[in-house]
Protein backbone atom coordinates (compact mmCIF):
# COMPACT_ATOMS: atom_id res chain seq x y z
CA UNK A 1 0.00 0.00 0.00
CA UNK A 2 2.90 2.41 0.61
CA UNK A 3 4.08 1.65 -2.92
CA UNK A 4 0.59 2.24 -4.29
CA UNK A 5 0.37 5.53 -2.39
CA UNK A 6 3.76 6.66 -3.73
CA UNK A 7 2.64 5.79 -7.26
CA UNK A 8 -0.59 7.74 -6.80
CA UNK A 9 1.32 10.77 -5.49
CA UNK A 10 3.77 10.63 -8.40
CA UNK A 11 0.86 10.42 -10.86
CA UNK A 12 -0.82 13.38 -9.17
CA UNK A 13 2.38 15.45 -9.31
CA UNK A 14 2.76 14.55 -12.98
CA UNK A 15 -0.76 15.76 -13.68
CA UNK A 16 -0.15 19.04 -11.85
CA UNK A 17 3.11 19.50 -13.76
CA UNK A 18 1.27 18.94 -17.05
CA UNK A 19 -1.36 21.53 -16.11
CA UNK A 20 1.34 24.04 -15.15
CA UNK A 21 2.74 23.86 -18.67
Amino acid sequence: SAIHRSFAIADNLGEISAKAQ
